[in-house]
């Protein structure tokens, strides 16, 4: 062995190490964030004492939580939790509180929900987010989408990857850029960029969704897009027709010239209503 190898050789186990550990303390904190959430959550739902905080109570909590020397957990970031466990009510599923439970180093009893105890050969007490799991049952995630699943995305993912998830509604399309991220590897940046794309609407638009997500991924393409995708109600609204591929540009003409169509019904409108008529 040269002295440059032994040099270059150190430096790969250090950089594979700190790789390993930032992946880690990333998803530790993903988990804590929505366990914050979902207590928020909780105790909005069935706090004994909620009414007397209402509206104030994050801002309450912030400033309280502030008071015990605890950082990080400002009235935003306390807003963008919640925000998290709305968007992810599945988690509150039994199987995925007892598999992430061991990542927060936390057990059970710790947790100190403040319900009825369940049987004690129980390992997670029956409805521990109640209000979680209604919400997943009146809009159930993808029967694909395990505990081993959302171990992988919250391994894969930073929590700036999350955030930006949470504000798509739609659950088939959030999964589809959650799939995309983990597969293209792509930045915080670059999904922003796709999602602003409109990507996703594309892909169900076009009859060649391989060529859109090549030309998307600049080669790298999802293994089976029809798995995860659904037909988007854009193609409806933007009254377009199933063709070989839709680009950016494409959409955008398509947006704009709706906005007109839009904006020139609303002046016809506002003329009938100020006159009785339309010259």
């Amino acid at each position: 062995m040269k002295y440059e190898e032994l040099i270059n050789d150190i430096s790969n186990i250090n950089n594979s190490t700190l790789t390993t550990v930032e992946r880690a303390i990333n998803k530790t904190l993903t988990i804590r964030n929505w366990f914050i959430g979902a207590y928020i959550i909780e105790y909005e739902q069935n706090g004994v004492d909620r009414a007397a905080y209402g509206t104030q109570l994050i801002k309450n909590m912030a400033e309280d939580l502030k008071s015990r020397k605890i950082e990080g957990l400002s009235e935003r970031n306390l807003k963008n939790f919640r925000q998290f466990a709305l968007a992810y009510p599945a988690l509150a599923k039994d199987e995925n509180i007892s598999a992430f439970l061991p990542v927060l180093s936390i057990s059970l009893s710790m947790l100190k929900i403040r319900q009825p105890l369940a049987a004690e050969f129980e390992l997670v007490p029956q409805n521990l987010f109640p209000a979680l799991q209604n919400r997943e049952l009146q809009n159930p995630s993808l029967s694909w989408q395990d505990s081993n699943y959302y171990q992988r995305l919250f391994s894969t993912l930073s929590w700036t990857h999350i955030l930006e998830l949470t504000r798509i509604n739609n659950t088939t399309k959030r999964a589809f850029y959650e799939l995309e991220c983990i597969k293209s590897n792509w930045s915080k940046r670059e999904l922003k960029r796709q999602m602003n794309s409109m990507l996703y609407e594309r892909v169900g638009l076009s009859k060649d969704k391989q060529a859109v997500l090549a030309l998307a991924n600049e080669g790298q393409i999802i293994e089976s897009p029809k798995n995860i995708l659904r037909d988007p109600y854009v193609l409806e609204f933007l009254r377009l027709e199933e063709r070989v591929t839709y680009s950016e540009s494409d959409l955008e003409e398509a947006l704009i010239n709706h906005l007109q169509e839009f904006l020139q019904c609303f002046a016809i409108d506002e003329q009938t209503d100020m006159f009785g008529s339309v010259a």
